[in-house]
């Protein structure tokens, strides 16, 4: 599945409507295990010459940090509720990625509640159901997501 983007991104970037240098990536996760595919590693499936400008991952995981440096600013909105998280989670990202890209990652607790056991609202499995049932919270997703694209896609 990593390929997929990096196609995507050699494809939209040839585009006569699209600005090789504002491609950025937005992606959802709700697994323990998750990388954004933008790593400054050599796994990564680089198609052609054109870089993701910055990313953003709604991930929910209990696994705080990156996978590996990122090759562009990347922020990780974290739905985890652990008590310790919203003070463990932005340290080890930051000790993570150091030499790639910058790296944020933020704890929101009311995120993804859903997801997790004994959750309030076990029917809303799907991710629409959850903005449908918490407006606020997708809402502050979201205006964190359009804060930082805005910060790193200047025109």
């Amino acid at each position: 599945m990593l390929p997929m983007p990096y196609g995507a991104l050699a494809y939209v970037a040839k585009q006569p409507w699209a600005d090789p240098q504002r491609i950025s990536l937005l992606g959802f996760q709700t697994g323990d295990v998750w990388r954004i595919p933008a790593p400054a590693d050599t796994t990564a499936f680089i198609v052609g010459p054109e870089q993701f400008k910055a990313a953003v991952a709604f991930v929910y995981s209990p696994l705080c940090g990156m996978k590996s440096r990122m090759a562009a600013p990347t922020l990780v909105i974290n739905g985890i509720s652990a008590p310790d998280a919203a003070d463990r989670c932005p340290r080890v990202t930051a000790q993570q990625s150091a030499g790639g890209a910058p790296a944020e990652e933020r704890v929101a607790p009311t995120l993804f509640k859903n997801f997790e056991p004994n959750s309030p609202m076990p029917d809303k499995i799907a991710f629409a159901d959850w903005l449908r049932a918490e407006p606020q919270h997708a809402e502050m997703a979201a205006a964190q997501a359009r804060d930082f694209f805005a910060q790193h896609l200047k025109p």
